[in-house]
């Protein structure tokens, strides 16, 4: 997909950092989707998976395009995030944030087994 067929919002802050057009510490891109720390984490390696393309509907046309671009970086940044961390694992912390004018977006997180709060 070219970047002239990309869907964006004017207004939406994930249509933002996934152009470009706002600062992100970003984990891995590719031409659907990336991912990129939270300005505010509440557990260590706390990121945000969203697709380049903005979606609210998944009955929309490129909603299944979308989602499957976002479970390959959600792969790919899990995978590095246990490495770079030294975690145990690496879990989705919130589902799929799909609500009414709400882009779509995976939150996740590292846990590390033993330490209080790293998963629940």
């Amino acid at each position: 997909m070219r970047d002239s067929e990309v869907v964006t919002e004017p207004d939406c802050v994930f249509c933002d950092i996934a152009g470009s057009r706002s600062p992100a510490r970003f984990l891995y891109r590719d031409s659907s989707a990336c991912a990129f720390l939270d300005v505010d984490p509440v557990r260590p390696g706390h990121s945000l998976v969203v697709p380049n393309e903005h979606v609210v509907d998944l009955m929309a046309e490129g909603s299944v395009a979308a989602l499957t671009g976002m479970a390959r970086t959600l792969h790919f940044t899990a995978d590095l995030l246990k490495k770079r961390l030294d975690a145990d694992g690496s879990v989705p912390s919130s589902p799929t944030a799909l609500r009414p004018a709400r882009p779509l977006h995976i939150s996740t997180s590292t846990w590390c087994l033993g330490i209080p709060g790293t998963l629940d």
